[in-house]
């Protein structure tokens, strides 16, 4: 049984630098497979450490699949360190022209475990679930059978899901007793563990259109969600109430199917339809739509019905930043980070694989808004 030597710094917690270097010895071979580690207290006098550290240190190499302790007998190195598995569920398929934010944080989740030096960790996608002939059950679906099939031959650890439109029914189908984080919002029956902050979308764009002399808005919802879920129109209620705003026309989009083309067209179509009222009852001073996808849609109507009232609309859009849409008149976009949604999920996920607590969940990821030809707004 080897001397564990490790000069502690000050820069990291005390418990992810004895994992860090644990980890990397085992990785090196300078800790052999099936070699046995030094009991708790003999690390703690080694290293001059407290107890809670190695205790939390040694919790995590576990978790990750990299020591095994056997009863009575000690802790050791693995025999044989298989790579952690992520599995990445996707709704949409990713070979969809709209799936753009999918495709961007599949591409940061790769550079994040890319960027893991000291770990083993990779990732299978499983994208599609959401099948254009049956939408209710998963099982039926030839990707959920890959997946079903890869979870009996392969190490899995976790699992991330970014369903965009999924009920608290279908959720249940995607339980495989792996510890899971999903990108909300939060579902009855489903919770959800990083979510992007829609509240603050409704706030910040209402706040915005005020700024600029508007008065009278109208929202087009694109939010998949059932209905109970608010956030984004309890943020423009409450903007609208405290900035002394008539309240805010909302229309809720209902595409024929899930996916980023049925979602576009259902904007278009609504649109058009709001278009007709206007030309009536007056046209609004500023449009908020919650979707990039569902706005091309949008504005592709506005101009072909009014092209010149529809230029002189101030428009608001949630989009994702790094992920450009070209539209034919201006907008102001309130980006949300494709990168920062990959790394968060990867370390809640991280502290679910380790039984970690998870402080402050759910996790809220902020946007920021990019004003037509100006920079990024704090």
């Amino acid at each position: 049984m080897k001397n564990i030597e490790l000069s502690i710094q000050t820069a990291d917690p005390v418990h992810v630098q004895i994992e860090r270097f644990l980890r990397r010895q085992i990785l090196a071979g300078e800790l052999e497979p099936a070699e046995q580690l030094p009991s708790t207290d003999e690390l703690v006098r080694q290293l001059h450490v407290n107890r809670a550290s190695v205790i939390k240190a040694m919790a995590r190499l576990q978790a990750e699949g990299l020591i095994e302790r056997k009863p009575k007998r000690g802790t050791f190195v693995k025999s044989s360190v298989d790579k952690t598995v992520i599995g990445v569920l996707i709704g949409e398929s990713l070979s969809d022209e709209t799936s753009y934010f999918q495709r961007a944080v599949c591409k940061h989740l790769r550079s994040e475990l890319m960027s893991m030096q000291d770990r083993y960790w990779t990732y299978r996608v499983y994208d599609g679930l959401f099948g254009m002939e049956n939408q209710g059950d998963f099982r039926s679906l030839p990707m959920f059978q890959n997946l079903t099939n890869d979870l009996r031959n392969y190490p899995f650890k976790g699992m991330i899901q970014i369903m965009g439109g999924l009920s608290s029914a279908q959720a249940s189908q995607l339980e495989f007793n792996l510890p899971t984080v999903r990108l909300g919002p939060p579902l009855q029956g489903a919770q959800a563990e990083v979510i992007l902050d829609y509240h603050r979308f409704g706030r910040e764009a209402v706040e915005y259109a005020v700024r600029h002399g508007a008065k009278k808005l109208v929202c087009l919802r694109g939010i998949y969600e059932a209905s109970d879920y608010s956030l984004d129109l309890d943020g423009i209620g409450e903007a609208a109430k405290e900035t002394g705003l008539p309240p805010v026309e909302i229309h809720q989009l209902q595409p024929s199917l899930i996916g980023g083309p049925h979602l576009e067209q259902a904007g278009y179509n609504q649109t058009r339809q709001l278009v007709d009222a206007w030309r009536t009852n007056g046209w609004p001073d500023a449009m908020l739509i919650s979707d990039d996808i569902a706005a091309r849609g949008a504005v592709r109507a506005l101009v072909e019905q009014e092209k010149e009232v529809a230029g002189r609309l101030l428009l608001v859009v949630m989009a994702n930043e790094g992920i450009e849409h070209h539209y034919e008149l201006p907008v102001a976009r309130y980006e949300f980070s494709p990168e920062t949604v990959a790394r968060e999920m990867l370390r809640v996920l991280w502290k679910r694989i380790a039984g970690e607590p998870l402080d402050g969940a759910p996790v809220r990821i902020a946007g920021r808004l990019k004003v037509p030809g100006g920079p990024l707004a704090a």
